[in-house]
């Protein structure tokens, strides 16, 4: 009889939002694979006594975008047309776009008895990118129904981006039908890219005579790179690559699972800790005085 894996806390952890795996969860319930230990530290292949795991690749995308909030099919003339103004109404009620790849370097495991050892290293990215409403709203309606007033077309910090290396170990022990699991994570980051306070405006003239546009925003970014001028970045020497950045941090899992006669029942709880303290290549890129600049055409 096949088994029935309920995964209740975990879904709970994964919605929530201030918990939040950098693993797509499809794995899950694949107890097959060595990858399901980044899922949760008490899983590991229940066939094999000593594992090594190959570079692997894992690409995880989300965003708010059904397929019929952008595809519809007309009966009458049997076709399939893009609905843009259902496209854009949805991405304003809801346009966060996320993307997280993962690339598994390598990894081992090993069982003793009823001990089982892991160990792994991978490389990871993250990118979030907050869709403005007011923007979609102007790219739908135009500035003209906002004469006279401000029309805000961003507002808020809308792109966080990170690249980094993660080195773990962990163990997970069986005791009985209880099988319990924690993995440490050792964290070095390489690059953080952030916008806070960004505000992107546009004023209308009621005679429609002039249009004014204000922008302010502050960047915040760290490179794996040495001697960087902040007014000219992409000018640097080679030599000055840093294979180790000072950007430290660590985390922590934990996991537990309980197999019944008919079913499973399995937690985890992942990234728990700080995270990456970035200390090193730390730059900054602001308006003069904290003023917006204002461009007028």
């Amino acid at each position: 009889m096949k088994k029935i894996v309920f995964v209740f806390a975990f879904c709970v952890f994964a919605l929530c939002g201030s918990l939040k795996a950098q693993t797509s969860n499809v794995l899950y319930s694949s107890s097959r694979i060595p990858q399901i230990n980044a899922l949760n530290p008490a899983f590991f292949p229940q066939d094999s006594r000593f594992y090594i795991a190959l570079p692997g690749t894992n690409i995880n995308f989300a965003s708010a975008l059904p397929y019929n909030s952008i595809f519809q099919y007309d009966a009458e003339t049997e076709q399939t047309n893009v609905n843009l103004n259902s496209l854009l109404d949805t991405l304003c009620n809801n346009g966060d776009i996320d993307l997280n790849a993962n690339i598994y370097i390598a990894g081992l495991g090993l069982r003793l008895h009823n001990t089982y050892i892991t160990a792994s290293a991978q490389a990871k990215t993250t990118f979030h990118l907050g869709i403005p409403k007011g923007l979609l709203t102007f790219l739908t309606e135009g500035n003209y129904p906002y004469a006279g007033e401000k029309l805000t077309l961003i507002d808020g910090n809308f792109l966080n981006a990170q690249a980094y290396t993660e080195y773990a170990v962990g163990a997970a022990h069986q005791i009985g039908k209880l099988t319990v699991g924690a993995r440490f994570k050792l964290l070095n980051g390489y690059m953080d890219l952030r916008t806070t306070g960004t505000e992107l405006s546009l004023y209308t003239a009621e005679d429609l005579s002039s249009i004014q546009a204000s922008l302010a925003t502050r960047v915040h970014y760290s490179l794996p790179f040495s001697g960087i001028d902040p007014a000219d970045p992409l000018n640097f020497n080679p030599a000055n690559l840093q294979y180790f950045p000072g950007n430290w941090g660590f985390g922590l899992d934990l996991g537990a699972k309980y197999e019944f006669s008919m079913f499973e029942a399995s937690l985890s709880i992942l990234d728990i800790g700080k995270g990456i303290h970035w200390t090193d290549n730390i730059f900054e890129i602001a308006p003069a005085n904290n003023e917006a600049g204002v461009f007028e055409f």
